[in-house]
């Protein structure tokens, strides 16, 4: 956080280096600050075309429906979706940006259905050969790929695309994505109709919650430790 701080004070570009500050204060549970730097990041960002145009839209979307105010961030999807992949286009880097963090977003508000639609979208990510991603979540393309399709019903892709993600957290390695995988991967097995499964997606989230704590992502330490007082 103090590095992007830091950045915003010199002429290098701030429109890209705010949302990364205001990414950073999100995790620490500072939703106040996070969702002034990424609305102040649109504002400032050019009026044309540019290179990331909106990512810091959808960034604001799942940073908004991660703060809990799920209602507010369903009125900033429609600025969203127009800058989602096409499939079969090229598009630059934001596009696929905007999609990881979308498709976080919806998980959080509970919008399976278009959560869903964006699965094989995922599945162009990951074509891309990239395997990390700086999008609101912490998350990957394999990780996106996997909430999409469980959103779609799609059991077998979802846990495969999950087993992937948490393999690539702990070998590249990526910190705060190791228990966010642990964490939607549980979320995920809970739902199993196999009690195995619900059991062992229990331990994957009460495991997240206690890296969530250790890492101070307060943000995250709550929704585990909400899902686990409801008893889902």
């Amino acid at each position: 956080l103090g590095r992007w701080n830091q950045l915003l004070g010199t002429p290098f570009v701030r429109y890209y280096t705010r949302p990364l500050a205001g990414i950073c204060h999100l995790y620490l549970g500072h939703t106040d600050e996070a969702l002034e730097h990424l609305a102040k990041a649109i504002q400032e960002q050019p009026p044309v075309d540019h290179a990331l145009q909106g990512a810091t839209e959808a960034y604001l979307f799942t940073a908004t429906a991660l703060a809990g105010h799920h209602d507010q961030a369903r009125t900033l999807l429609p600025t969203v979706l127009p800058w989602l992949p096409v499939s079969g286009c090229r598009h630059v880097l934001a596009a696929y940006s905007a999609l990881d963090a979308c498709v976080t977003g919806l998980a959080l508000v509970g919008d399976r259905d278009q959560c869903g639609a964006l699965y094989p979208l995922t599945l162009d990510y990951i074509r891309t050969g990239l395997m990390v991603s700086d999008s609101v979540g912490p998350t990957n393309p394999q990780l996106a790929a996997a909430l999409a399709a469980d959103a779609a019903g799609l059991v077998e892709q979802s846990r495969e695309h999950f087993e992937t993600a948490l393999r690539q957290a702990h070998d590249l390695p990526i910190r705060i994505l190791q228990p966010t995988v642990l964490y939607w991967y549980g979320r995920a097995l809970s739902a199993a109709a196999d009690i195995a499964d619900r059991a062992r997606g229990r331990a994957m989230v009460q495991a997240a919650l206690t890296d969530f704590r250790a890492l101070e992502m307060v943000l995250h330490a709550n929704l585990a430790e909400q899902f686990l007082r409801d008893g889902r």
